[in-house]
């Protein structure tokens, strides 16, 4: 096991891409689905005050099901350590007839938070569909802010977009 030598953080990410998706080999071979059940009833079989086994039961805890990313993860992790209500995660959203998702929303207050990450940025092609589709959401009434790796590390850059939030949620200030 992975768990005694993870952060905690990355700890929550294996177990939210475990309980997002489907995992597939060679494309062919589809796998079992994990769920958070599955995932205890594999915990059952260790001792149960091993500490890898404590380690993984707290991160399942705090996993979330509809995760994509690893750095939809820790920016989650860091909004709901801040005192912001949880978010919906990859929320499902029709702006004119167009299906998208929402890494993080808080659809009550129409506010939402955009990871974008490396891909966003090397192809051309998803970098122009995602300023698209930000601009749709944006008319459709929703407050849209973009993260990037940067605006997760550097404390003043994560204060602004936890301001953000704080001001659109009605939660306390970022104490960084």
């Amino acid at each position: 096991m992975a768990a005694p030598y993870l952060s905690m953080w990355r700890l929550i990410a294996c177990i939210d891409a475990l309980l997002s998706r489907r995992i597939v080999v060679d494309e062919k071979i589809p796998l079992q689905e994990f769920t958070a059940d599955v995932i205890d009833d594999a915990l059952n079989l260790f001792p149960p005050n091993s500490p890898s086994v404590r380690r993984v039961r707290a991160a399942l805890s705090a996993a979330y099901d509809q995760v994509w990313s690893p750095n939809e993860t820790l920016t989650r992790l860091i909004a709901l350590r801040h005192g912001c209500p949880p978010p919906r995660t990859n929320y499902h959203v029709t702006p004119r007839g167009r299906h998208f998702y929402i890494d993080l929303a808080w659809p009550d207050a129409m506010t939402a938070i955009e990871y974008n990450g490396e891909v966003h940025y090397k192809k051309r092609s998803h970098y122009e569909d995602e300023n698209y589709r930000i601009q749709l959401l944006r008319e459709s009434g929703w407050d849209v802010h973009v993260l990037v790796w940067r605006d997760l590390w550097d404390p003043a850059r994560r204060r602004t977009w936890l301001d953000f939030l704080a001001g659109k949620l009605g939660t306390p200030s970022a104490k960084i």
